[in-house]
């Protein structure tokens, strides 16, 4: 399967579930769901997702949706979730003293093989975070760079590789993952 055809064929945002399956995927590994509090390891049962969200200006505002069950719902919330970032309906500390998500941007402009993120909020520095970079056709599959930053102290290679293989096997399957 490839969920860009997948998502072309059948309407639905490929923006959308590729954060889904992202979200999906990141939860089903426990050492993405891990955030330290002090010199404690606290671990969320469900996760959601902050993601930035470019604006006609070129500003961004933040997309927040939970983990729900289906893509359906998940769709329903995030259309709702992007129409409020172009509205600016929501202030950028929503989630202030929020620790239960996973951080998200998308640059469709560039092939990233990396990214390093300020961190201003030392407090929040457990967060995972995940960045989408340009997808590309290759060999009749489509490429998309996704970069992963992780506390070390909560995530060693295998829990990243976990979380890879999740994701893969998701994108690589998007009839199961998405159904509307």
């Amino acid at each position: 399967g490839d969920t860009l055809g997948y998502c072309k064929s059948k309407g639905l945002s490929f923006f959308l579930a590729s954060w889904f399956l992202a979200l999906k995927a990141a939860s089903s590994v426990e050492n993405f769901r891990m955030r330290l509090r002090g010199s404690n390891v606290f671990v969320h049962d469900r996760l959601y997702l902050s993601t930035t969200v470019l604006r006609d200006d070129e500003s961004f505002g933040f997309c927040h949706l939970p983990m729900v069950g289906d893509f359906a719902t998940f769709t329903a919330f995030g259309t709702r979730a992007i129409e409020a970032a172009h509205a600016r309906e929501l202030p950028l500390d929503i989630l202030e003293g929020r620790d239960d998500a996973i951080y998200g941007t998308t640059l469709p402009w560039i092939r990233l093989t990396g990214i390093t993120h300020a961190h201003r909020i030392p407090a929040r520095s457990s967060v995972p975070k995940i960045v989408f970079g340009k997808y590309e056709e290759h060999m009749e599959k489509t490429m998309m760079p996704v970069a992963v930053e992780v506390h070390h102290a909560l995530c060693d290679g295998i829990h990243i590789a976990r979380f890879y293989q999740a994701l893969e096997t998701m994108l690589s399957a998007p009839e199961t993952h998405l159904v509307p």
